[in-house]
């Protein structure tokens, strides 16, 4: 247990990371399962990736430099589609006067 608050309190610190901190907190990790540290949940997050975009290649331009730990689990890797319906179907509405509006008041 001390290993993991160690871990998460020492990510706080450290930006960005080294080769050689990622070896520190791998060797700190608890459950390796053949070499292999177990992801921290807490830390996961997603990307919406345009659909023009290679994920591959995006991941690497857009995520890498900022974590350079991060990785793609590529088996919850879902393609969808977002469709802004106010974008393309809003019709804008002025406002009524003021002067309007205070008599509805009165």
């Amino acid at each position: 247990m001390e290993a993991i608050l160690f871990e998460k309190e020492m990510r706080n610190y450290i930006q960005p990371f080294t080769p050689a901190m990622n070896y520190i907190f791998e060797s700190y990790a608890i459950g390796k399962t053949k070499g292999q540290s177990q992801a921290d949940s807490s830390l996961r997050d997603t990307e919406n990736v345009p659909l023009s975009d290679d994920v591959q290649t995006y991941f690497e331009r857009e995520v890498l430099h900022h974590l350079c730990d991060a990785w793609i689990d590529h088996e919850k890797t879902k393609v969808g589609y977002e469709i802004l319906f106010n974008l393309h179907f809003y019709v804008f509405t002025p406002p009524r006067p003021l002067d309007v509006i205070d008599a509805d008041l009165k």
